[in-house]
């Protein structure tokens, strides 16, 4: 009885410090929420002022933090935090879109922010973080559209 105890303890601190070693990712994105967190949505805004959104979030969230310019798969930005051992990194994009604005469709972006590494709990908030920035500052510029469907 003693030793299954032991092999169950000792299987548990194994599986725990595996889930911690493994790190989490997460992905926060409008064309499953929307900025409203209800429907899949865009913002109807250029490429230069999605870049400028991005860039002004991120600024924001990372103050002292060195952000470097993503290309692909799509335009953005990234950071990598770390705390002793731990690092996450977190990344915002704009994904190209189109929107329904009555009967027309209309260009755009939805945003999505990307983040994986070992701070299990500050790590995701961070990205949380961001992608409120970036929905923040979108809305300065103009109110989301819904995603137009896929014909």
């Amino acid at each position: 009885m003693i030793n299954s105890r032991r092999t169950i303890h000792r299987l548990a601190a194994a599986a725990l410090m595996g889930a911690a070693l493994a790190g989490c990712a997460s992905t926060q994105n409008m064309a499953l929420t929307g900025a409203s967190g209800q429907s899949p949505e865009m913002f109807p805004i250029s490429a230069e002022q999605a870049d400028r959104v991005l860039a002004v979030a991120m600024a924001g969230e990372f103050s002292d933090a060195v952000i470097s310019r993503v290309e692909l798969p799509y335009k953005g930005y990234t950071t990598t935090i770390r705390v002793l051992f731990d690092s996450h990194q977190i990344t915002a994009l704009m994904v190209p879109a189109k929107g329904k604005s009555g009967d027309q469709t209309v260009d755009g972006f939805y945003f999505q922010v990307n983040d994986a590494g070992t701070l299990l709990f500050s790590g995701k908030a961070r990205a949380r973080g961001v992608f409120s920035r970036v929905l923040h500052e979108a809305q300065l510029v103009t109110k989301p559209l819904p995603l137009a469907r896929a014909s």
